[in-house]
């Protein structure tokens, strides 16, 4: 992880058909950062994602990439192949890429797999698929992790657990990340920068910095994560009352 250059969006336009799902975007990903994109389904987050991957191309308008930056993407279903083991499928990056394979067991042992690493993606539970998920995204030291939406499908308890494994991998790793998420708290506990993005054409209605809470049990219930998100709550629901 070694390019320093930001990704930046310059008035960018992204349509499926005649209607634009972004319109006159401009947003900077700065280096090392943890972004959170929050806003209405169907505003374009995902699109975001989706550009920043290469996955897309756009309309109009300018993406700055830098060219040697490396991008792994962890989507909302973990997509394991089913006739793999938890080692085989951590380790697909490296056949795709024709590099040579390193040893899983360091990273079976960071997310906690090592006991599972030779069951098959029906043997593990939601959590468990979706820490063989971020393995599998992590273990080529990306640049740049997009996460669209990856723990929406569970339970509140396994939920916040890879909330907090996320969060440290992120500070250990030292990785640029961009978060798509529908829950308020959620992007609040994460993300060290909000944006929220309108309803109508995708366009960045708030876009600030959140404090940096610490990594404790505590931090969800503490009154300044509370406050932070009942202030921003507003803006959130601002944001829904807009005409479609």
């Amino acid at each position: 992880m070694s390019n320093p250059s930001p990704f930046q969006f310059h008035q960018a336009v992204k349509s499926f058909g005649p209607r634009p799902v972004l319109e006159d975007f401009n947003l900077l990903i700065r280096p090392g950062e943890f972004t959170v994109l929050l806003g209405p389904s169907g505003c374009g987050k995902s699109t975001v994602l989706r550009l920043l991957a290469a996955l897309e191309p756009l309309t109009a308008g300018r993406l700055e990439r830098p060219a040697a930056a490396s991008v792994s993407f962890v989507f909302q279903e973990p997509r394991l192949l089913p006739w793999r083991t938890v080692s085989e499928n951590i380790l697909l990056p490296f056949e795709l890429l024709k590099r040579p394979k390193p040893d899983p067991r360091p990273w079976l042992e960071k997310v906690g797999l090592m006991d599972a690493r030779d069951l098959y993606p029906h043997q593990l539970s939601g959590g468990m698929r979706m820490r063989a998920s971020l393995a599998r995204a992590l273990i080529t030291r990306p640049d740049v992790l997009l996460l669209d939406e990856p723990l929406a499908a569970l339970d509140e308890v396994t939920r916040e657990d890879l909330q907090d494994f996320i969060r440290s991998l992120w500070r250990e790793q030292g990785f640029t990340a961009v978060f798509v998420t529908h829950s308020l708290r959620e992007a609040v506990f994460l993300g060290r920068r909000l944006v929220i993005l309108s309803r109508e054409r995708g366009r960045v209605v708030h876009d600030e910095i959140l404090p940096a809470f610490p990594e404790s049990p505590e931090t969800r219930s503490c009154k300044e994560f509370q406050e932070t998100v009942s202030r921003l709550s507003a803006h959130f629901r601002a944001t829904l009352r807009e005409p479609s």
